[in-house]
């Protein structure tokens, strides 16, 4: 079996009562990761109070009035002459201020400052202006394409963006992911995800399902039938994946407004297009961190939400 599972059910008792436990430990032989989910932990106490959505929208509102991305071309952002950077609708690409690779650019997808429910053309024009940018600057390098959404996904600017860059080599985990892809397959990764009832939606380049041993919260991932590149999609199958991203993350949104999350869209022969987006924390004055000593330091996740559950809540978007 690619995808491994073994539960624990354990009792914790204390001196006003006790906790029922079901510890869930999963594998995935193709994307390496091993999560350990208990649900009773989304339950936990945090000894830091959350502030009132009104303080966050306050504080957001304030970040407008210094944010660069709102008036970029006032401002000395490197590449972003009209003769070097590349523009589809509101999106526009430019070269990182602060790069950690060579090929290193940002894409700021939308004019407003903060949005909450995001519009499938949002993405879709990003993605028009990377195929561009891909077709003049990209030859043979392994390209991603990436979003940290508010602070707690690591995002420094408020200012909805996304980050793409180029490295010779993949990275750590994606090499983990090609050659588990090699070694197992797609159809049989997919297969057994739908037999675990984690299939979401079947469209005709993407299948998208619940990640079974998830890097984050309420994780999904998409991944295309065809081994195409982001460049060769054509007009439709760009609506197709823009769709999927914004119906996800708008559900995390509906969830809470200031929720923030990752994603990640990775690129290769052995697997086409994969894509994942995982939820964070909400942004708040105050927040405990979703990455501990477990994550960091022994290559495990802690995991407090079903991916059965997340699922089912997804399939109704969809």
């Amino acid at each position: 079996m690619i995808l491994q599972e073994k539960r624990k059910e354990t009792t914790i008792y204390f001196y006003t009562g006790e906790i029922k436990n079901v510890l869930v430990f999963r594998e995935d032989k193709v994307t390496g990761n091993k999560s350990i989910i208990n649900h009773a932990r989304a339950l936990r106490p945090h000894s830091i109070q959350q502030h009132s959505q009104l303080e966050i929208a306050k504080e957001i509102k304030r970040t407008e009035k210094t944010c660069v991305f709102c008036k970029y071309e006032e401002h000395n952002i490197p590449l972003a002459s009209k003769e070097k950077r590349y523009e589809k609708g509101e999106a526009v690409i430019f070269q990182n201020l602060y790069p950690f690779a060579e090929k290193h650019y940002v894409g700021i997808i939308t004019k407003k400052h903060f949005v909450n429910k995001f519009k499938v053309k949002h993405f879709y024009d990003v993605f028009l202006a990377f195929q561009e940018l891909i077709e003049n600057d990209v030859r043979k390098e392994y390209f991603y394409i990436n979003m940290n959404f508010l602070p707690p996904a690591g995002a420094s600017i408020v200012h909805p963006h996304v980050q793409a860059f180029a490295f010779a080599k993949p990275t750590p985990k994606h090499q983990r992911i090609i050659e588990g892809m090699k070694k197992h397959g797609k159809e049989k990764w997919l297969k057994e995800h739908a037999t675990k009832g984690l299939q979401i939606f079947k469209g005709n380049l993407f299948e998208v399902f619940a990640v079974f041993a998830p890097s984050l919260n309420s994780e999904i991932a998409f991944i295309s039938y065809e081994n195409k590149r982001l460049k060769d999609l054509n007009d439709k199958e760009l609506k197709e994946i823009s769709k999927i991203i914004t119906k996800t993350i708008n559900y995390y949104l509906h969830i809470n407004p200031f929720n923030a999350f990752n994603f990640a869209i990775y690129e290769h022969k052995q697997h086409g297009i994969l894509g994942f987006i995982g939820l964070r924390k909400p942004l708040t004055k105050y927040y405990s961190s979703d990455r501990g000593f477990l994550e960091n330091y022994h290559g495990m996740q802690v995991i407090s939400v079903y991916p059965e559950n997340i699922a089912k809540e997804l399939k109704r978007k969809f």
